[in-house]
């Protein structure tokens, strides 16, 4: 029971931070990101966003760890939710700073099990310009463990534990399209 009330309250939080970016709506010309970039534990990551309000962009990305070890293989989906805030820096005339919502599933495959796990994603971000097209984007926030399935070589079925709130720490370079 107490599981489904924090999921619903996360649930919400996402919904809030969503209105306040629609209650800032004003015409806009859309235009996209390309993000590439690396972040804690060690996924590298692409991926594209979508401005689609002066203030707001929603951004989707697919990572990997690239490696193939006896820890198998990690990968990474992530839909980030990210509204900006602040003064516009003078020269871009854009906003530099976001409060950014996602949700992440992780799937990580070796030759003895199969975990998938889910977390709820809250980082700040500060855009610092290169040019007026490229940028490089720090990230440092938290991520709040979902759930995990554990899958074992015997088709066991089992509820993985891990730490609720982990650090989420990452750079990343943005490419104006």
């Amino acid at each position: 029971m107490y599981r489904h009330k924090m999921y619903l309250k996360i649930t919400l939080l996402a919904a809030l931070l969503s209105l306040v970016g629609y209650a800032n709506a004003q015409p806009y010309n859309n235009d996209i990101d390309a993000i590439i970039g690396v972040s804690v534990p060690g996924i590298f990551h692409g991926g594209i966003g979508l401005h689609y309000m002066p203030s707001t962009r929603l951004g989707v990305s697919f990572g990997s760890d690239f490696k193939n070890d006896e820890n198998g293989r990690l990968y990474e989906l992530a839909l980030v939710h990210s509204i900006y805030f602040g003064k516009p820096d003078r020269h871009i005339r854009k906003k530099l700073w976001s409060l950014n919502t996602g949700i992440s599933f992780q799937v990580e495959q070796s030759v003895h099990e199969k975990s998938t796990a889910g977390y709820f994603d809250l980082f700040f971000v500060r855009k610092i310009p290169i040019t007026g097209k490229i940028f490089i984007q720090p990230e440092l926030g938290a991520s709040y463990f979902l759930f995990e399935h554990l899958v074992d070589e015997a088709e066991i079925i089992s509820k993985g534990e891990r730490t609720r709130i982990i650090p989420k720490i990452g750079i990343s370079m943005v490419f104006k399209i």
